[in-house]
């Protein structure tokens, strides 16, 4: 129930502002929390800001003016080799944990290409393997 009433304030400022710029979710989203405009909700019980690198979503947006080895002594992001020679990446927090949620990862090249052309070709193939494991297993 508190995601409806964050997303319906979120297409209620975009409705009053007209604002539709690729992005402007951010802007609505801040003046939500600064504004405290969803302090009245009944729905909403808590809001909790994380700094970056702390929370549940680790947003990495905001760090894409240096390589990810230059972040925190390379301590945002553990790469490993992989058994086929391509790299294995892990987003971690500032403790060191990985982050069980990584947003804007694409604004780093290097996590863009691992994650849009190496993890998506082993997603689908995944999936077509369910697919097809799900056929046969539904024509018996």
């Amino acid at each position: 129930m508190a995601l409806d009433s964050y997303l319906r304030a979120m297409v209620t400022e975009g409705d009053d502002t007209g604002v539709v710029l690729v992005g402007a979710d951010q802007g609505f989203h801040n003046f939500l929390y600064y504004s405290h405009k969803l302090k009245n909700d009944l729905k909403i019980h808590d809001i909790v800001v994380f700094d970056q690198g702390e929370g549940i979503v680790n947003n990495l947006g905001a760090l894409r003016t240096k390589s990810l080895g230059a972040w925190g002594n390379g301590k945002i992001a553990r790469k490993e080799k992989m058994h086929n020679g391509k790299p294995k990446y892990t987003v971690l927090n500032w403790d060191g944990t990985p982050s069980p949620v990584v947003h804007q990862y694409d604004r780093h090249s290097e996590l863009s290409i691992y994650f849009v052309k190496d993890k998506n070709k082993i997603y689908w193939e995944q999936w077509q393997e369910e697919k097809k494991h799900l056929r046969n297993a539904s024509d018996k």
